[in-house]
């Protein structure tokens, strides 16, 4: 139901039935009844799905009208986050006469209430002459703004502080509202429109915004209610070694350290399901939950169809992905509870020396 008012949510999707199942989940239940969900799924129309349960989910979801469509690689270029953001961003722009934006949302991530209507009318209030802001990020993480010194920027929107960071560093790419404006005074300074990486994030972005004077920004405070759930490490390169990421689970930057809460949702639950094997019955009992959230029938039949769909996923099956179950990341942090917040130790990273091809640990 397109409203020039309401944006266009754009989920990149892979084959994480249980991540993906919670993302739309969260994105159907607390978006504004007049914003669309489109899935860009990372594989080629013709290919066989690395996920069957992933892939009924979404096409089950598609007959329903819960999302508007399903859009494929192009089958001329690679499968990877790179082109598939570039994908959605080239849609989503030809839609531009029916929507108020474009929106990012990756799927490990869930949004809570109206945050979707916050950060456009954010980007809306921001994407003037004057500002020029080309996108809104949802996600902070505190550790990498001390690193940098400050902001280059600062506005107060409504309710809100947003910021850039200085040296056009870029926002986090996870949950982010886009402005309209950005493809086309990219294509008017001759510049790319894409993300030119395979990992899809915003570096790209950030380097070529000086050359239109451009800005992406992220909300500093309030949090927007949203938790990133990709703590596992099947998002680890094959071969890499288990390392600490600071960007799950979700934290405020104002009041520093606190885990963001999206109603509906226990991260704690989630990251003990990755040492005991418990995600797709936590990803179940989290579906059907919802459903006592809302006197809306449509969507709560469509959360217990999601239930039961994911019941069918067989982690040992060959057309499925392996359950997120090495609970090294788990082993290796000490966790403690602080307040709101969770307290991590520093654990050594390992880097490959390229000349040597050596590996080495390095203790920050």
């Amino acid at each position: 139901m397109a409203g020039k008012d309401y944006p266009a949510l754009g989920i990149i999707t892979y084959n994480r039935p249980l991540h993906t199942a919670l993302c739309l989940a969260f994105a159907m239940y607390n978006k504004h009844a007049r914003s669309d969900i489109h899935v860009f799924y990372s594989i080629h129309a013709d290919a066989e799905p690395k996920s069957k349960t992933l892939d009924a989910l979404q096409k089950h979801l598609l007959s329903t009208g819960k999302i508007a469509s399903i859009n494929y690689i192009p089958g001329d270029q690679p499968c990877n986050a790179g082109t598939n953001v570039d994908n959605l961003v080239v849609t989503l722009q030809g839609m531009k006469d029916q929507y108020a934006c474009m929106f990012k949302l990756d799927d490990d991530v869930l949004i809570g209430p109206n945050t979707d209507m916050i950060m456009t009318r954010i980007l809306l209030a921001t994407e003037n002459e004057k500002d020029n802001v080309m996108i809104i990020g949802g996600q902070v993480i505190s550790g990498r703004i001390v690193a940098d010194g400050g902001f280059a920027w600062t506005k107060q929107v409504g309710d809100h502080m947003i910021a850039q960071r200085p040296r056009n560093h870029a926002v986090m790419e996870t949950y982010t509202a886009l402005s309209f404006n950005m493809v086309p005074q990219l294509q008017a300074a001759g510049r790319s429109i894409g993300t030119d990486t395979w990992r899809g994030d915003y570096w790209s972005y950030a380097r070529k915004f000086p050359s239109i004077n451009a800005k992406q920004a992220a909300v500093l405070y309030p949090a927007i209610s949203m938790q990133h759930i990709g703590f596992t490490t099947t998002i680890l390169n094959p071969g890499e070694p288990p390392r600490l990421r600071n960007w799950a689970p979700c934290r405020s930057y104002n009041p520093p350290g606190h885990i963001v809460h999206v109603p509906g949702f226990d991260f704690s639950m989630w990251e003990r399901g990755h040492s005991d094997g418990s995600l797709p019955d936590y990803t179940r009992e989290v579906l059907l939950g919802l459903r006592t959230r809302r006197d809306d029938k449509g969507l709560n039949k469509v959360l217990a169809d999601m239930a039961e769909i994911i019941s069918t996923y067989n982690p040992d099956a060959t057309n499925e992905p392996p359950l997120p179950d090495d609970p090294a990341i788990i082993r290796n942090a000490a966790r403690n509870l602080h307040g709101d917040a969770h307290v991590i130790r520093r654990i050594p990273h390992v880097r490959v020396d390229k000349a040597t091809g050596r590996r080495m640990v390095v203790r920050r």
